[in-house]
């Protein structure tokens, strides 16, 4: 009884690309596998649909605009359905800027690693509960997150806060003096 299996296959498609996840689920820890599972397919899901995006906006950008292809690029960011690898393109506008308009479109910065999703929630989080708490929480919750990461985002939430509060408070003061 104890080696009662049963195989399971999750059939993605996105656009045209179909791909099928095949896993047997031991009886034993049924719930552990099937979340594997089936977080394995929203992320398959997930790259599949950055893939697609991205090669219809490449299409239409060598259509609709000036823009010269310069290359591609691979990126890695950390979305609420995990770490999601692909490639952009990389272009130079009419004056002369590179451009990625998948990271733009996506409201990515360039150094930014983490989605916005992600950046809102372990600020929110952090700012509640402190970082080393958050950062607990957030690991479980979200897998591939550390405590630095959120005590990096905690500062910046901090600075910005505290950069408006600065501006606000200048403002109150240059009007009452």
């Amino acid at each position: 009884m104890t080696d009662m299996a049963v195989s399971m296959i999750i059939k993605l498609k996105v656009g045209d690309v179909s791909e099928s996840i095949e896993k047997k689920i031991s009886i034993l820890d049924m719930e552990t596998e099937l979340t594997k599972a089936f977080h394995q397919g929203e992320l398959q899901a997930t790259t599949i649909l950055f893939d697609l995006l991205e090669s219809q906006l490449h299409r239409y950008i060598c259509t609709h605009t000036g823009w010269k292809n310069i290359g591609t690029d691979k990126r890695c960011v950390l979305t609420k359905t995990g770490h999601i690898t692909y490639r952009r393109h990389i272009y130079r506008d009419e004056q002369g800027h590179r451009r990625k308009p998948f990271d733009e479109l996506l409201h990515l910065q360039p150094w930014q690693r983490n989605s916005n999703q992600i950046e809102g929630l372990a600020a929110g989080l952090a700012s509640r509960i402190g970082f080393r708490d958050a950062a607990e929480i957030f690991c479980r919750i979200v897998k591939h997150i550390g405590q630095s990461a959120i005590k990096i985002e905690q500062e910046i939430r901090t600075s910005m806060v505290a950069s408006v509060y600065g501006y606000y408070a200048d403002c109150v003061f240059s009007v009452v003096s």
